[in-house]
């Protein structure tokens, strides 16, 4: 199953614009809707992680909405960590149909490396930049600029 912001994609494309910001209101309609068809679709929403747990999390990322978020921000951080907690494979949250829009053919500054995060560990899966010889697939990262693995994955 997976989920754009359905409210944000409403807005066309040609007048798209990445850094605008969403009040409050309108993003916890929008979180709001994504729970309520979590809870009355999803198949296996509570297999992986108790509905406890589940109504923890959905209370922690709401009350972490913050007033005047953009896209990507409401997106990468508040959608995507809940998201994350059901542990489904199949479950994910993309970006809405105006951004993916706008972004094409873009190019945007990119994290070179991509990492399998497990725990308390990182370690590099893929290195943008092939002809790098210090970060191979299997590195193990315990640091990035100062900030501990730990600081990194939360």
């Amino acid at each position: 199953m997976s989920f754009s912001l359905l409210l944000l994609s409403c807005a066309g494309t040609k007048n798209y614009s990445p850094l605008k910001k969403y009040p409050k209101k309108v993003l916890q309609q929008d979180f709001s809707l994504l729970r309520n068809i979590l809870e009355k679709k999803h198949p296996s929403l509570y297999w992986y992680t108790s509905q406890d747990s589940m109504n923890f999390y959905f209370d922690k990322y709401f009350s972490a909405i913050k007033d005047s978020m953009t896209e990507q921000q409401f997106t990468w951080h508040i959608l995507a960590p809940l998201v994350d907690k059901i542990n489904c494979g199949h479950t994910s949250v993309g970006s809405s149909k105006a951004y993916r829009k706008w972004v094409q053919g873009k190019t945007l500054p990119s994290f070179p490396l991509y990492f399998k995060v497990w725990n308390d560990t990182m370690a590099a899966t893929g290195n943008i930049n092939r002809k790098d010889t210090i970060f191979k697939r299997g590195t193990v990262v315990t640091s990035i600029n100062g900030l501990s693995t730990q600081q990194l994955i939360d």
